[in-house]
């Protein structure tokens, strides 16, 4: 009986806690955003075009957390140097879910005669 009351005094602690201070994983933001990395070494995000250096600060006035997935556009003849400092800048500012994606090229052809 004893150990039942102090489980139930531990649990209504957790429950004002968290109702007063926000649960940490439940945290507002998006749960994931796109960059784009030109070849000019400027990284466009949904709403601007910003440098390298100023990403997170986009990222973040973008609404993007340090949950956020992060997926990053990289055109085939970028310099590997940018691709690494955005992949620098970005872990040092806490985004660790950051992964880069290669533009997909797709072709299509409509023949003129009909299939029989």
């Amino acid at each position: 009986m004893k150990y039942t009351a102090y489980a139930m005094t531990g649990l209504a602690c957790l429950g004002i806690l968290v109702s007063a201070t926000g649960c940490a994983t439940t945290g507002g933001g998006l749960a994931a955003t796109d960059v784009e990395l030109t070849r000019s070494g400027q990284c466009r995000t949904a709403d601007k075009t910003v440098a390298i250096e100023k990403l997170p600060r986009a990222l973040k006035s973008g609404g993007a957390g340090h949950d956020t997935r992060i997926s990053v556009t990289v055109p085939p003849d970028a310099p590997f140097k940018s691709v690494q400092e955005v992949l620098n800048t970005l872990t040092a500012a806490g985004y660790h879910k950051v992964h880069l994606v290669k533009p997909r090229k797709a072709e299509a052809y409509v023949s003129d005669k009909k299939r029989k």
